[in-house]
């Protein structure tokens, strides 16, 4: 199965999960890596393509493909995607939004999390996709690609920096600086709770109060497994809706993961999506540090005295006030 017979059969909609597409897409990763980028470049100039069209599916493979590469030049494209003003995030890729953005955006980071700063930050992007940039920016935590202090030191700031009104983005703010235990937030963290800006159906201030008889140690346990990176697109995307079938009794269960029923009916159409995008892109470059990198515990390039890590740490070069 060649590139192009493989991105045209991910084009499609399938009915079963397309595990062997999708290994040997995997087995091709050299060839197929710059036809996924350029398959995001064309969402990135033309999200209402994509999103009018229900059946079509290559652009979500991609983003988690690009994900289980690791491939940082898929980053700066999706957060031009999901830059996106209300529902268009959604219309693309429906509830995969909300189930993965967080560990797709981590796992092409490269350990750089300015990009989704740059959402979370983002106020005219959708509330939900900010706070799913929150998630992965704590993925990288769990990763170990940056530290508790590192995080919270952000989250300190988002409670001044965030338009204060009730929103999704403090909803997320809230859960993760629980899931860490909010030690060093926990009088912000009661007061956006007493200015009403936390809705109570997605947390009870109890439950801060919880983390906090815990502590870091217990309060991050009972959240493992929460904060992942994409390993592997097949068992990533299990969980999605039409791979599954009631049985019986009414309950779901996994279809035939084959997809034979899927190759078989498979036609050519010459009007493809696919076929239409071109398959030579100026990828826009990785997010790079621009200032020379330093040490946790050297004084903070900013001048304030204080040590790096109790300082800018990991919102250096984000649009934060000083």
């Amino acid at each position: 199965m060649d590139v192009e017979e493989i991105l045209a059969q991910l084009d499609r909609h399938h009915t079963q999960l397309p595990r062997t597409i999708l290994e040997e897409a995997v087995a091709r990763r050299e060839e197929i890596i710059p036809r996924l980028l350029a398959v995001l470049e064309g969402v990135a100039k033309d999200p209402v393509l994509f999103a009018t069209d229900k059946s079509r599916n290559i652009h979500i493979y991609a983003m988690y493909l690009l994900a289980e590469f690791r491939e940082p030049r898929a980053y700066p494209l999706l957060v031009k995607i999901f830059s996106a003003p209300g529902r268009v995030p959604f219309e693309l890729v429906g509830t995969v939004v909300t189930e993965d953005l967080g560990s797709i955006l981590a796992s092409v980071s490269d350990g750089d999390p300015s990009g989704m700063m740059e959402l979370v930050e983002n106020e005219s992007a959708n509330d939900y996709v900010r706070a799913l940039a929150l998630d992965g920016i704590v993925t990288l935590m769990a990763v170990g690609m940056r530290t508790r202090d590192d995080v919270m030191t952000y989250c300190r700031r988002l409670f001044q920096l965030l338009e204060r009104k009730p929103s999704a983005i403090w909803d997320g703010l809230a859960n993760v600086c629980t899931d860490l235990c909010p030690l060093e937030v926990a009088t912000e963290i009661r007061q956006a709770f007493a200015e009403g800006l936390v809705n109570p159906l997605s947390m009870g201030l109890g439950e801060v109060e919880e983390a906090l008889e815990m502590g870091p140690a217990g309060a991050w346990e009972a959240r493992v497994g929460r904060y992942e990176l994409i390993e592997n697109t097949a068992d990533a995307i299990e969980w999605w809706g039409y791979f599954h079938k009631h049985d019986k009794k009414g309950k779901w269960v996994p279809a035939n993961t084959d997809a034979e029923d899927d190759l078989e009916n498979l036609e050519e159409d010459e009007d493809s999506l696919f076929s239409c995008l071109r398959t030579e892109y100026d990828f826009p470059q990785p997010y790079r540090r621009t200032e020379p990198k330093v040490g946790r515990n050297e004084p903070c390039p900013c001048g304030s005295g204080k040590k790096y890590k109790k300082c800018c740490g990991l919102i250096t070069g984000a649009n934060l006030p000083a």
